[in-house]
């Protein structure tokens, strides 16, 4: 049997380099190459990245400084979202993300 020595990643924006990541992670140091075909962006300015669970086990394990990763992509924490119904008929909710 022919052992794996590269795997590539098809994707998109954070989750395409995130799995590329983990997979670097486990994988790299059994000399398995990691390559990430990326698609063009659909992210907008405004968009989030929501994790469940949080992604702050995942940085850790993968030795990401948050305190730099978020200056560096002039990102910001999100603790949540509100959500309104538009009609007014619902009382507004407050969708918590991560472990906050």
């Amino acid at each position: 049997m022919n052992a794996v020595r590269e795997v590539v990643v098809a994707g998109r924006d954070a989750p395409a380099w995130l799995a590329a990541s983990v997979l670097e992670c486990a994988l790299g140091p059994a000399g398995v190459k990691v390559t990430v075909v990326e698609l063009p962006s659909l992210a907008q300015a405004a968009d989030l990245c929501v994790s469940l669970p949080a992604l702050e086990a995942l940085h850790t394990r993968l030795r990401i400084d948050e305190s730099r990763l978020l200056p560096a992509t002039r990102g910001v924490f999100s603790l949540g979202r509100r959500f309104v119904d538009a009609t007014g008929d619902a009382p507004a909710f407050f969708h918590a993300h991560g472990s906050f």
